[in-house]
């Protein structure tokens, strides 16, 4: 059932547009709504609905309509932000599959004891990993929900985030209850802002000089920051590829000649933003 207002019994030339998806014919039930069933798709999707009366002429306005395979659970694949600072709410879109408005969901936040940082607040107050911080989830698409997350509750590290249905209000939309894939854990990051990341040590402390050579740099305050995340081996910069808050990996790229060089991490480098060096930073490329 379609809602709307200014809408007259025109026969034929009634259609409902469901997007790319295609037009199918739609029947009249008064003055603000009308009938109409949507055409087969392959696959779960969000699309623009929109009317006409004379078959030709679609409505500028439209409301939004998802295909959802039943058949089927959501899927989770990312978070977009994957990290955020420890003393704000973060809002973060949940990017997956085959998710629709109905479903009741709820963003729930787990912190992992094992894995906050020195310094951090208690691992009693950071709960279990069987416990956990819940806020709503908001639809936006089929492939998109998004939550505000508190502030972290046991200082810098790492979270993790499930998406699980609201117990209170499943199976309302005509008996459906969505279910979330096995796949529904994805890391998320806290950090402090006000402190840059700091390197302790690297692995190997050498390599030879005419090939690369793969690092884990072990320290904290590490984030995944994507493409602003550069290593610098003396005067080379790779992109390193974050591990967890306390572990990045990276290429030291070949060098001109043997020489000893000073490993060093931070974000933005060409862009002037700042960084650390670590104590094991001057390993020798050999």
């Amino acid at each position: 059932l379609v809602t709307g207002s200014n809408l007259a019994p025109v026969g034929e030339g009634l259609h409902c547009r469901f997007g790319a998806a295609g037009d199918v014919p739609a029947v009249f039930v008064d003055s603000t709504s009308v009938r109409c069933a949507p055409p087969a798709v392959s696959s779960a999707q969000t699309v623009q609905l929109s009317l006409a009366v004379d078959g030709h002429h679609f409505s500028h306005s439209y409301v939004s309509f998802t295909f959802h395979d039943s058949q089927a659970g959501a899927s989770l694949d990312a978070l977009d932000p994957a990290a955020g600072e420890l003393h704000t709410p973060t809002r973060v879109t949940v990017l997956g599959n085959n998710f629709y408005p109905a479903a009741r969901l709820r963003c729930e936040l787990r912190m992992r004891p094992s894995l906050l940082l020195p310094g951090s607040a208690s691992v009693r107050n950071a709960g279990s990993e069987g416990e956990a911080l819940s806020v709503a989830a908001v639809f936006i698409d089929s492939g998109r929900l998004a939550c505000v997350l508190p502030p972290s509750p046991a200082g810098a590290g790492e979270a993790l985030l499930s998406v699980v249905e609201d117990e209170a209000a499943a199976g309302v939309a005509d008996g459906l209850v969505l279910s979330v894939s096995l796949r529904t854990v994805l890391p998320f990051t806290f950090f402090d802002a006000r402190f840059p990341p700091r390197l302790s040590d690297v692995s190997p402390a050498f390599g030879a000089f005419d090939t690369a050579t793969q690092l884990t740099l072990s320290g904290t305050g590490f984030r995944p920051a994507g493409p602003q995340l550069l290593c610098k081996v003396g005067a080379l910069t790779s992109v390193g590829r974050f591990i967890s808050p306390t572990k990045v990996a990276c290429d030291a790229p070949p060098a001109e000649a043997e020489a000893a060089a000073e490993t060093r991490l931070g974000e933005g480098w060409l862009g002037g933003g700042g960084g650390s060096s670590g104590s094991s930073g001057g390993g020798k490329l050999s």
